[in-house]
C-alpha cells in the first residue's frame, strides 16, 4: 500500500498478557498525520502512541455514556429528591 505525505503509518502491538503463552498481534495502520497532529496539539501529549491510546479511551467511554441513556425514564425512582437536596 502506498502512503501519502500527509499519513502516518503506525505499527501496533498488542499483547495479551492474560493469556499464558502472552501472544502478540501486529498491525500496520495508516492515520492522517493532520489528524495525530491535531491531536498532539489539543491534549499536549507528547508521543503518537500516547494520543492514540487516549483517543481510544475516549471513544470507549463515550460510547459507554451512550449506553447509560438508555436507562432513561426505566428505573423506578423512590426517594424525595427536595428532601435530599435541603438535607446537605
Amino acid at each position: 500500500m502506498q502512503i501519502a505525505s500527509s499519513q502516518v503509518e503506525l505499527i501496533i502491538r498488542i499483547s495479551y498478557p492474560e493469556y499464558p503463552c502472552n501472544p502478540v498481534m501486529i498491525n500496520n495502520i495508516v492515520i492522517d498525520e493532520k489528524l495525530i497532529d491535531d491531536a498532539i496539539k489539543a491534549t499536549g501529549i507528547k508521543t503518537q502512541r500516547e494520543v492514540i491510546e487516549l483517543g481510544l479511551k475516549t471513544l470507549i467511554k463515550l460510547k459507554q455514556q451512550e449506553k447509560i441513556k438508555t436507562y432513561r425514564g426505566n428505573l423506578k425512582w423512590e426517594g424525595d429528591l427536595e428532601e435530599i437536596r435541603t438535607n446537605q
